[in-house]
């Protein structure tokens, strides 16, 4: 989708939504280890969470900065960027399935409290 924006307005958004493109290259290229245990799943969950949150906002940007006009040009771009993101649902839609199966499967796990509260 990259070719058919004007870079000029893409950077412009990528400052209003504050995103950098040190944080969009991290997000979309380097996977997240998977955690050891159930203590380092909350923090795999955040850091998933903050991946996901930069690319959805690097995503609106790229779309803020294609034209609209309805030329055959501009046709062809947002039919690019449809496509992209159909992909994209399919692809969302199998891993969320897969998130809500393996929590249905936590569901019946009893956790219990730590006796100990932790100082501050």
């Amino acid at each position: 989708m990259h070719e058919h924006q004007n870079q000029d307005d893409f950077e412009r958004f990528l400052d209003v939504y504050e995103v950098s493109r040190e944080a969009i290259y991290h997000a979309s290229s380097q996977p997240l280890p998977s955690p050891n245990d159930e203590t380092d799943a909350l923090g795999y969950l955040r850091m998933l969470a903050y991946q996901l949150s930069t690319l959805r906002r690097a995503l609106l940007c790229s779309l803020l900065s294609l034209d609209g006009v309805g030329t055959a040009w501009n046709i062809t771009r947002w039919r690019a960027a449809t496509e992209m993101l159909y992909d994209l649902s399919q692809t969302f839609e199998i891993n969320v399935q897969s998130l809500r199966s393996m929590l249905r499967g936590l569901e019946g796990l009893c956790l219990s409290w730590c006796p100990h509260p932790h100082p501050y």
